[in-house]
């Protein structure tokens, strides 16, 4: 039986989790222009239903077994980075619909620089990596993204 405090301390790292960011400088090897800082965090559990339902788009549809291992764990990395970056420069969007019901949204997957995509990746899980994982009685560890 664990102890109140030590529960206290897990749901404050949840809560950490959900608002902490970090800032990196990014710059594209292969476009100039593609530089600045990028802001990224944690994901909420909304979040995780969004990077799931964009994975679901990227993908065409098509179960994530059935692909080959690259175009499998791009579309994770794609849609990850969709959600997670908070703030980053004006070349990471793309403008949709028109006049005043135009919106930015997220568009890395148009971007050519696939290394630059890993490398925030990999600072993302990076990241993650410094909080615990929580772990319920049913529901086992939950699902990495």
């Amino acid at each position: 039986m664990g102890s109140t405090r030590s529960v206290d301390v897990q749901a404050a790292q949840v809560v950490l989790g959900s608002q902490y960011e970090e800032v990196y400088d990014v710059q594209s090897e292969l476009n100039p222009a593609h530089k600045g800082q990028v802001a990224m965090s944690l994901p909420t559990g909304r979040d995780q239903l969004e990077i799931g339902v964009i994975q679901h788009r990227l993908r065409k549809g098509v179960p994530l077994a059935e692909l080959d291992e690259v175009s499998g764990s791009t579309a994770i990395m794609l849609a990850v980075l969709s959600v997670v970056v908070r703030r980053a420069p004006e070349w990471w969007y793309r403008t949709v619909g028109e006049g005043k019901s135009a919106e930015r949204v997220p568009a890395p997957e148009e971007l050519h620089d696939m290394d630059m995509l890993w490398d925030l990746y990999g600072r993302y899980t990076a990241l993650r990596a410094t909080f615990p994982r929580q772990t319920g009685d049913a529901g086992g560890s939950p699902p990495t993204a």
